[in-house]
């Protein structure tokens, strides 16, 4: 009798721990799909928002809500526009100082891109990096995309560069207005 008893009770647990496993399992997999849902969802939107920054209209909010990524994808759009060709960005945060490699004029030239908010600033280290990167591979031209602004001392030092390094420097305000400006002047000319 209590045999019977015991096996009863160890069937009675044993159910009752498979439907806690089950529930457990239910439960992992619900979240797991929302999880893939919600990384769908910010691929998508990720991907719009970059196709539709490259198509034009955009205003400083816009670019402040940029991820890095889209922020680089904008910022090669941009480049298309102003006639750089073989545009490159890079895959992966580690690019050497170097966000973006285009051509122009049979010209390369290294693009370091900082999509920050507009009280944030790219120093003087953020711009020797750049041309530090651009004296190891022989490369003469750089340019600095920022949403934010770049320090007096890193403009000083761009100045101060010795010939032939240059580095074009679009900031804050100035990239918002060179970007509509070429915008306009693509529908003008469409």
């Amino acid at each position: 009798m209590i045999y019977n008893y015991l096996l009863e009770l160890t069937k009675i647990i044993s159910n009752f721990i498979s439907t806690i496993l089950l529930i457990f399992i239910c439960i992992s997999a619900i979240q797991l799909v929302y999880k893939l849902i919600g990384l769908i969802k910010l691929y998508h939107s990720e991907y719009k928002n970059i196709q539709r920054l490259k198509e034009g209209i955009l205003t400083t909010t816009d670019l402040l809500n940029l991820s890095p990524k889209e922020f680089g994808h904008w910022a090669a759009s941009f480049l298309e526009k102003q006639s750089f060709t073989d545009i490159v960005a890079a895959s992966d945060g580690s690019d050497g100082g170097k966000d973006i490699i285009c051509i122009r004029n049979d010209e390369t030239y290294y693009v370091k891109c900082k999509g920050c908010s507009q009280y944030n600033f790219v120093d003087i280290e953020a711009t020797r990096r750049l041309l530090g990167t651009m004296e190891i591979d022989g490369v003469k031209n750089g340019i600095i995309i920022t949403t934010g602004m770049v320090t007096e001392k890193a403009i000083n030092y761009i100045y101060s560069l010795p010939k032939p390094y240059s580095i074009i420097v679009y900031d804050g305000k100035s990239l918002i207005n060179e970007y509509n400006i070429l915008a306009n002047s693509s529908v003008v000319n469409a």
